[in-house]
Formats: C-alpha cells, structure tokens, sequence
C-alpha cells in the first residue's frame, strides 16, 4: 500500500486519474479585503475607511451589485490610496481630495479588467463628499466614454447594505425606516459572530439560489435562461450580496458550468447518439 505526502501538490499529480480534468479554483482573491486593518488610526476620519454602495452603467441600465471601498491611507496634501472590490473582482483606487475637502476625483485600476472597464483602461470617477450625509456620490467612467454612470457611495458595511431603507420608506417614517435599518444590520452581524445556525442556513440557501440563477441566466445560450420573476430575483440578489461574496458564487457557476460541458462532451465522445 503505497504512503501518504502531504507536500503534494496538484501540479504533482497524474490528471489522467480525474473524471473532468484539473477545473479552475475558485477565485477568493476579493475576501482579502475583509482582512484589511479597519481600526487604524485615521489622519483624515471624514474619508478614511470602508465605503459601500452602487456604480451605475448606462449602457446596462442599472447597476450590476454592491462596490465596496477601503480607503486606507490619506495624506497632508490631499492624495488618498485604497483598495475595493465589485462583482468583477479587487481594484486599486487611488486619487486625490479638493482644496474645499469635499471634492473628489478617484481612479479605479485594477490588473485584468473586464469589457465594462475598457480593457486596461482606468475607470476615472469624480464626485463630492457629503461629511454631514457621510455619502460620496459622482459621475464615474472611461476618459473615452461620451455619458458617464453614477456612483453613490455610503459609509456603512457591505453586509449592512441589504437592511438600508429605500427612499420611500424614509419618506413615510423616516424613525421607522432608521429603526429598522439598525434592528436588522445588528441582528445580521450577532448571528454572524455567534456563528448561529440560522445565519449559515440562510446563507447557505442564498448562496445556493444565487449559482442556479446566475448559472441559468448567464449561459442562456445553452438553457432556457430566465422568466421576469427570476430575473428580479437575481438582480436583488446582486444590489444585496458583498462584492466578494458576488464574485466568489460567480467563480462557483462557471466552474460549475465548465464540469457539465466537459462532461457533455466525454458523454457524446463514448456515446455519439442524438439523445440519452
């Protein structure tokens, strides 16, 4: 019986022994975010720290999920330094604030970005820092594109987000709608500290729900995609969702999707008939 090493590593192994071959890992790189250093002391408070909140893109007609922002460092002169994440993956920001403190301009560069970002182009974002509202809100896009999107950012967790009230809301009690904004983002984070079994349940069956949309919605040249109901559904998901746990539950669909075409294609391969 042959032994055992743990410094294996998959790069050592025989791929001829795996059913679907070596499959991509799961992409975690945009969790490193939740382990940056939050308490540090702040040179400049009024900027400094996390910002969540939503990017617009015109040309999509909405926003594709919660962006969320570290601002980490902030110096004497104005120019600030930080890191984000959107459902796309981890960016750097960079920029720096106006002489009146309350003007921004951001740029957003990250190593491999999407066709939403123009290839390898920085996304420049400008916009005016609200101290008494803690928002930041702006226009943001490429030097090459004629409308820009709006971005509104505020200084609340990304796992809070899902509990903000709506305008609406607010208008008709605007105690009620803070009240319970409060109850609900401090219920989410005890559950999430005592690591309850309704936080992972729920959880769980979010994460779950989120891969079979997306898996459906975004190969829907392969299936029969989405209804109305279901599309709403995976849009609320996405405004709700962390950035990294976005991203993440993408990484999960794809390699999901890739394990059933390899599969499609070993079955046709070993039994070429038009139907199982």
């Amino acid at each position: 019986m042959g032994s055992y090493s743990g410094d294996l590593s998959v790069d050592d192994l025989d791929s001829c022994i795996l059913t679907f071959g070596v499959q991509e890992e799961m992409d975690l790189t945009a969790y490193n975010l939740l382990d940056l250093d939050k308490r540090a002391p702040k040179a400049h408070p009024s900027l400094e720290g996390e910002w969540t909140g939503h990017a617009f893109y015109n040309d999509l007609g909405g926003s594709q999920g919660l962006m969320q922002i570290f601002i980490m460092t902030a110096a004497a002169d104005g120019t600030f330094r930080g890191h984000g994440c959107d459902y796309h993956g981890a960016f750097d920001v960079c920029g720096r604030m106006g002489e009146n403190k309350s003007d921004l301009e951001m740029n957003f560069v990250r190593e491999e970005m999407g066709p939403l970002d123009g290839g390898n182009i920085p996304v420049t974002c400008k916009a005016s820092l609200d101290i008494t509202r803690e928002s930041v809100v702006g226009l943001w896009g490429t030097d090459r594109d004629q409308s820009k999107g709006e971005i509104n950012l505020l200084r609340i967790p990304a796992s809070a987000h899902r509990f903000r009230y709506s305008p609406k809301a607010f208008e008709e009690s605007q105690a009620r709608a803070r009240w319970s904004f409060a109850v609900g983002a401090v219920l989410y984070n005890v559950r999430r500290r005592l690591w309850s079994w309704r936080f992972f349940k729920a959880r769980f069956a979010e994460r779950r729900r989120f891969i079979e949309l997306y898996y459906c919605w975004h190969f829907a040249d392969n299936y029969d995609g989405l209804n109305e109901a279901e599309q709403a559904e995976l849009k609320d998901l996405e405004r709700n969702l962390a950035p990294a746990d976005t991203h993440f539950y993408r990484s999960i669909s794809r390699s999901q999707f890739k394990s059933s075409l390899h599969m499609l294609v070993t079955h046709s391969q070993l039994l070429p008939c038009c139907r199982c």
